[in-house]
């Protein structure tokens, strides 16, 4: 009779086989490895993810110029990398050092370029890939604060006097500087307006939330002057083109396109000769505007609802003022001059 096996009443593996190196014995499916993900496939994805996420146009362009950046650098200096995950801290601190020593890139481009990986592999981890973020612990390169330039009143007019008011297309370009000025729009939100934004009985503009940059609408305020000159260019807008909704128009009745606004006030700041000095661009106006009605009295927390600031912080960077806007603000608020008005003496 042959004898019945029992099974063991221990459950424990087996200790493996070793090798003549002392090294264990390993079965041929030990050796193969699941693929990981390739680093231009982790681009794609994350791309893609954004996308979903119904992020600006300019903002997913951005990402595909500064994640192309990084591939391309990759592939040159490091071939050997094919999957995301053989990435290390070491590999990421070897491009900060190529982007500031080599490309001479600024410490502002180059901690936006670190985010951006960040956001790669952030976006792959909460996204269930079993993958480490090698550039978690690099902290942002510490930068100098950019002291913000803005226009002179000099410069302004200048700017003014070489606008052909009696044109179509210098009178329109009067009117965006005089709105840029008046209300720090940015470029985007002053080319998206349309005529039905304005209420010109109360003197607000409504900026729809599709076209702020925070995506939340706000309303925000314009002189009487300014009103005077856009409801002209309205009717200037009606009278070329009888169906046009917007208020910054083409000669040709078409939505005016940012490139063509940058251009011709570059025109402008070259035949002004402003451009020597500074640059003319639209965001020069936002700045020339924020800083302003800062230096008139304005609060920071209104005007940080007027600019469409997320934080106070981002608005706080207009407070800065120069050695003549500190003496002027001392001699408002010294206790010496408040003394003297009151008539007491010390």
């Amino acid at each position: 009779m042959v004898a019945r096996k029992r099974r063991p009443l221990s459950t424990a593996r087996k200790i493996p086989k070793l090798n003549k190196n002392g090294e264990a014995q390993l079965s041929y499916f030990s050796h193969l490895d699941i693929p990981g993900i390739s680093v231009g496939d982790a681009i794609s994805r994350v791309i893609s993810m954004k996308k979903a996420r119904n992020l600006r146009p300019k903002s997913i362009q951005i990402y595909q110029k500064l994640m192309r950046y990084f591939h391309e650098w990759l592939n040159e200096k490091h071939p050997d990398i094919y999957y995301i995950d053989q990435i290390k801290r070491a590999t990421v601190e070897e491009y900060i050092d190529y982007c500031l020593n080599e490309r001479k890139l600024s410490e502002y481009s180059v901690n936006s370029r670190v985010k951006v990986i960040k956001i790669i592999f952030n976006t792959l981890i909460d996204d269930g890939e079993p993958i480490s973020n090698p550039a978690a612990k690099i902290a942002p390169l510490k930068m100098n604060t950019a002291k913000i330039k803005v226009f002179t009143d000099d410069q302004v007019m200048r700017l003014l006097d070489h606008c052909d008011t009696q044109s179509f297309v210098g009178f329109r370009d009067y009117c965006y500087i005089l709105l840029a000025l008046d209300s720090g729009l940015r470029i985007n939100e002053s080319l998206t307006l349309k005529t039905t934004d304005f209420d010109f009985d109360s003197r607000t503009i409504l900026i729809r939330s599709e076209n702020a940059k925070s995506r939340k609408s706000r309303v925000v305020p314009f002189s009487s002057y300014v009103a005077k000159h856009l409801r002209e260019l309205i009717e200037e807008n009606r009278f070329h083109f009888k169906d046009v909704d917007y208020l910054f128009i083409s000669v040709r009745g078409s939505h005016l396109e940012a490139s063509s606004l940058r251009k011709r006030l570059k025109q402008l700041g070259d035949l002004s000769g402003v451009s020597k000095e500074i640059e003319v661009a639209p965001h020069a106006f936002r700045h020339t505007a924020a800083t302003n009605l800062l230096k008139n009295g304005l609060d920071i927390f209104t005007l940080s609802r007027i600019l469409g600031h997320s934080t106070l912080d981002m608005t706080r960077r207009y407070l800065a003022l120069t050695p003549k806007d500190l003496s002027v603000r001392h001699d408002k608020y010294s206790p010496v001059q408040q003394f003297r008005t009151r008539k007491r003496r010390f």
